[in-house]
């Protein structure tokens, strides 16, 4: 799917997707290209949201885990919890709702309706450890992994 203009929240996402990528030293802001335009958005790499947990972070997913309409923040973290970050009107919290009581190397994070109930489950692919599920009651999402694997290789995406 093509997006003819950006959102913010789109725009935010290309900027975390790219900051990795940029020198810590560079003066230069970044440059995001509008599909279908020939106007570039220009987004100061300096300033945005930020969390006030200092975690290491491995993978980020976006997907509405309240039911509200805006596209929440999962990440996926490194020996400590996983988090989740809620959008509140356009906003992300600074300070995670939600934080997994497991504390694995967390490679990768995704959303998807495991148990067909209409909420979006949290499923983690982890490092030398088991993948987990994480399940969404009525907008609620479990601490503690419904379901967990018995293998313990590397999963990544």
């Amino acid at each position: 799917m093509l997006l003819k203009r950006p959102s913010a929240l789109f725009a935010l996402l290309l900027l975390a997707q790219s900051v990795g990528a940029c020198s810590e030293s560079s003066q230069r802001p970044l440059q995001l290209e509008v599909v279908d335009s020939s106007q570039l958005a220009v987004l100061d790499s300096t300033s945005g949201p930020s969390s006030a947990e200092t975690d290491k972070t491995e993978s980020v997913a976006w997907g509405d885990v309240d039911g509200d309409g805006d596209l929440d923040l999962a990440v996926g973290n490194v020996d400590v919890a996983n988090r989740v970050y809620l959008n509140n009107g356009g906003t992300l919290e600074t300070t995670a709702s939600w934080n997994s009581t497991e504390t694995d190397t967390t490679m990768s994070v995704a959303w998807g309706d495991l148990d067909g109930d209409g909420d979006l489950d949290l499923a983690v692919g982890n490092l030398f450890e088991p993948n987990r599920v994480y399940l969404n009651n009525g907008g609620t999402l479990e601490t503690t992994a419904s379901w967990n694997s018995t293998e313990t290789d590397t999963t990544m995406s």
